[in-house]
């Protein structure tokens, strides 16, 4: 084959290697711009290649013509001055004509030639003249008939042709710039074809030969063709589906601008760039990915491919829409590519391979035309769409989409891949309306691509819009209209992601589930798929569901804010995407609840969310729950003791899901537990009837829980009674204030052994109680010079709260229910209570009771709450304030001599109404569940130790 010849302005250097069956030929130098044959001293083009074409000039040739054909030796004959002679065989031992490699070229005279040139089997015809200018060869008044046309070689059609074309200007004929239907073996380049009644560059092969092995461009800069502004097609091929099929074409289509003048100019070709008519075995592209064709502003398709043999080509490497940087947009008219008639139907996987449309490695930027790539009409099949940027520019970061669809699929189409599951075979599609609309067709697949940015769904199947899932899949229609999976679960961390989900189809049946990370969502829900993270299989049940739970290990960057996915089946019907999924939308607890003892209880659980998400914030919906810390993802939280029925809290966990704050709960149950009554010496959850003997220090108590007696001798007569759980082992510790020193005084319940310790002022109040909830009693006392409590926490430290006025009286319980003591206070001017709630810090009041009532506040209901509650002596009632509803209710129950002495005295929870009655040394216990007790138990003078904290 020969190589190819430069022209310089000093010579032209030519260089050839002819195949077998060629012969050394003449290098003819075209110095006449004339059109036609003239008798004259100078050679014109068409005398020119007349005589390349079969050694005949169908008359003598002057000298002067003579002179502008070297490597022959001419016969000797006469000179004709009349031009008269036919010259058949004019040259002697390898001579010209038919089966000689001839070679035309131009001298720096001639620029324009309004004629055509019908070139012989293994002709070159070169335009560039020494001067670097190239000729032009114009068919403006030739007539109704192609710029150059190749001859027909039938007789000896096997033979492989090496004809070339080059550095020709080609406009303004009528027909085609060049046909050449028998072209083998032959060079197109360094053209410029434009205005052309038809088409630029024409190849119609027939049943005897098909064109082949050809190029049209080449690698290197002056190998490039600018193909525009014709009346048909730019390139055509059209190939017969019957004859002539046995290898493959063997056509290369590269470094082109096909529709553009100059890589940036909107001068398209009236047809399509490139059509391609049962072609088979056409590369439009450069395989080593060093250039690549532009084929854009075309007024139909950048490509067209048709027929039903089509198949084994490919399109690969090219910028198709956009100018030549692949950034701006030079639109196709109608799509980038056209797959149509049956285009790959006759694909077999052996000798017959998919149309490939771009492929890993030399994928083509295919953006700014109606469609991106259309594919339709009944048994377009195998073709693989792969590695392409669709609607974006080369590096995929900017919007020049398609009008329309990125892809669109028609009825009757069936097994194209869009995508692929090979390492780099997805493509991008970007900013278009739809990303993938398939209107119809069956077994189309869509894998690994990344959509994002369009202005409808990733992919639409069907009637526009998300079509919605239908139990058991039973519907029909575009990819049989698959069912999506729907994603219950994200967790991603800096490097992983898991996923979990479930999908409803065919029943017993495989499905590949692929998934997807998005920077953002569709205005729908629903997702596209930026991102390809993996797939899995998912093989449903009897009952058509199946589920999965997926981790793969990808950077947070690449999964996003969003996770989309596909379903595709065994048959290759891929479905829409699924709604898409926050990263942010799940906040895992682990554990999730608690079931709890009635102790008081320390613990902690996770907060789980993904990375990037905003934090949560743990929030108690009780009292009784405190939250004391939230730090790196674990929350800390305290439990009170339960001293009433089962009750249930829970700690809110709220957290932004992306698109709104919600919550998810840690919730708690915490069963009965054994009623703190108070003064239980015994520790049995009973309040135990007791006095303590001012005559000698003595404490006496009957024990509940065997009926026994035990005495102790602790204080004095001018001690203040403060019987509590100091030790906090559940049972009462004998303990006292001596107002003299400020000392707390306290005989433990385990080994009756007894500690000391300083606390408070002479002129304060006892009011021991447990104020930090750890089930220990503190001491605290109400100083009312100053109206300040003064509390000594047995967690560590004390603190002080101002907190009443001089003359109020001390009232403090567990009001709200939190498990600790409550700083209150009751005004006797005006028969207010005032809380200090313990768990959130505000303040309550309530008016109930009068100056001369006395105070017995207890928890009467059970709910775990101190009640406000008073006994009248003048009446002898007890008036209780039910912390549920603050509805109130009263009971009669003692006499104004008597005393109260309120304590849960049965152990269920509730405290009772209670008297003793020092006239005759008697209980009175009004038990909300055993009943009425009376018993007997102390002596005159002795205090009833239940009655300790009364004002």
């Amino acid at each position: 084959m020969k190589k190819t010849f430069q022209a310089t302005l000093v010579s032209i250097v030519t260089f050839f290697i002819l195949q077998a069956g060629a012969a050394w030929g003449a290098t003819l130098t075209v110095n006449d711009s004339s059109a036609g044959v003239t008798c004259n001293q100078s050679l014109s083009l068409s005398e020119a290649s007349r005589f390349a074409g079969d050694g005949s000039s169908l008359r003598n040739l002057t000298d002067g013509e003579k002179n502008q054909i070297s490597g022959v030796t001419w016969l000797a004959f006469p000179p004709d001055p009349n031009c008269s002679g036919a010259i058949w065989r004019a040259a002697v031992g390898g001579g010209v004509g038919r089966f000689v490699a001839d070679f035309i070229f131009f001298s720096n005279a001639v620029n324009q030639i309004n004629d055509y040139v019908l070139l012989d089997r293994d002709d070159w015809i070169s335009g560039m003249k020494p001067n670097s200018t190239k000729v032009i060869l114009d068919g403006t008044g030739v007539g109704n008939i192609d710029g150059i046309t190749f001859l027909s070689f039938n007789d000896n059609l096997s033979v492989t042709t090496n004809a070339k074309v080059s550095n020709l200007v080609i406009r303004n004929f009528q027909r085609n710039g060049i046909s050449a239907g028998y072209a083998r073996g032959s060079v197109f380049e360094g053209l410029e074809i434009y205005n052309n009644g038809m088409s630029g560059i024409s190849f119609p092969g027939n049943s005897e030969a098909n064109p082949r092995t050809i190029r049209i461009g080449g690698t290197q800069a002056n190998q490039r063709n600018y193909i525009y502004t014709n009346g048909l097609d730019g390139i055509r091929i059209i190939a017969s589906p019957i004859g002539d099929r046995v290898a493959l074409q063997g056509i290369d289509i590269l470094n082109n601008f096909i529709g553009t003048s100059n890589g940036t100019s909107d001068d398209g070709n009236q047809g399509n760039g490139i059509y391609l008519e049962n072609a088979f075995g056409v590369i439009v592209g450069d395989p080593t990915g060093a250039t690549r064709n532009v084929i854009s502003g075309n007024n139909n398709d950048g490509i067209k491919i048709v027929g039903q043999q089509s198949y084994s080509n490919e399109v690969i490497g090219n910028f198709i829409g956009t100018d030549s940087s692949g950034g701006t947009a030079v639109g196709n008219s109608a799509s980038g590519i056209a797959l149509l008639s049956g285009a790959g139907s006759e694909v077999n996987f052996v000798s017959k391979t998919p149309n490939l449309i771009g492929k890993p490695g030399l994928g083509n930027v295919i953006s700014a035309n109606s469609f991106g790539i259309f594919i339709a009409d009944n048994n377009t099949s195998n073709n693989w769409v792969q590695a392409n940027k669709i609607g974006t520019n080369l590096g995929g970061n900017s919007d020049i989409g398609n009008g329309a669809d990125g892809v669109i699929l028609g009825g009757g189409t069936f097994d194209n891949k869009i995508g692929g599951s090979g390492a780099n075979e997805g493509n991008q599609i970007s900013f278009n309306r739809a990303g993938i609309n398939a209107e119809g067709g069956i077994r189309n697949r869509f894998q690994r691509n990344q959509l994002f940015g369009n202005d409808n769904l990733g992919i639409d199947l069907g009637t526009a819009g998300v079509t919605q899932n239908d139990t058991g899949d039973p519907d029909t229609g575009a990819n049989n209209l698959q069912n999506f999976p729907v994603i219950t679960y994200v967790y991603a961390t800096s490097s992983t992601v898991r996923i979990q989900g479930t999908l409803n189809s065919i029943a017993s049946k495989p499905f590949t589930v692929e998934l997807f990370g998005n920077t953002s969502v569709d205005t729908t829900g629903y997702g596209e798929g930026r991102n390809y993270l993996g797939a899995t299989t998912v093989n449903t049940n009897a009952t058509g569901n199946g589920t999965f739970d997926v981790t793969f290990n990808v950077p947070i960057a690449t999964v996003g804010q969003y996770v989309s996915a596909t379903a595709t089946d065994e048959t290759n019907n891929t479905s829409e995407f699924s709604p898409a999924r926050n990263i942010c939308a799940d906040t895992v607890l682990s554990p999730f609840g608690l079931l709890a003892e009635p102790s008081s209880f320390t613990g902690t659980f996770t907060v789980t969310r993904s990375t990037g998400c905003s934090s949560a914030t743990p929030s108690s919906n009780v009292p009784w729950i405190t939250v004391n810390s939230f730090l790196a993802g674990t929350v800390n939280y305290t439990i009170a003791p339960n001293a009433g029925p089962q009750r249930n809290g829970s700690i809110i966990v709220q957290y932004n899901n992306g698109s709104f704050l919600t919550f998810v709960s840690f919730n708690v149950t915490q069963v009965v537990g054994v009623a703190r009554a108070p003064f239980d010496f015994d520790g049995d959850g009973k309040t135990d009837v007791s006095i303590f003997r001012p005559s000698n220090g003595q404490w006496w108590y009957l024990r509940s829980s065997d009926g026994q007696n035990r005495a102790f001798q602790f204080g004095d007569s001018t001690d203040k009674l403060t019987p509590a759980d100091y030790t906090g082992d559940g049972k009462t510790d004998i303990g006292y204030w001596k107002p003299s020193t400020g000392e707390w005084y306290v005989l433990r319940s385990e080994n009756f052994t007894y500690y000391a310790f300083p606390f408070g002022n002479s002129s304060d109040v006892p009011v021991p109680g447990d104020y930090d909830g750890d089930n220990i009693t503190d001491a605290a006392v109400f100083r009312p010079s100053t109206a300040t409590w003064y509390i000594s926490r047995s967690t560590g430290g004390s603190t002080a709260q101002a907190f009443g006025a001089s003359t109020d009286i001390p009232v403090r319980g567990d009001y709200d229910g939190d498990g600790k003591s409550d700083i209150a206070i009751f005004r006797p001017s005006n028969g207010q209570w005032w809380i200090l709630q313990s768990s959130n810090g505000l303040s309550t009041a309530a008016t109930f009771g009068t100056a001369t009532d006395k105070l017995v506040p207890g928890d009467y209901t059970g709910d775990g709450k101190t009640d406000i509650a008073f006994w009248r002596p003048s009446t002898g009632e007890w008036y209780v304030l039910r912390s549920e509803d603050q509805s109130y209710y009263a009971v009669p129950f003692g006499l104004s001599s008597d005393l109260p002495v309120t304590g849960d005295y049965d152990g269920d929870g509730k405290w009772d109404p209670a008297v003793f009655r020092p006239s005759t040394n008697t209980w009175y216990l009004q038990r909300t569940t055993a009943g009425i007790m009376v018993q007997g138990f102390g002596a005159a003078g002795d205090k009833p130790v239940p009655a300790a904290y009364l004002p």
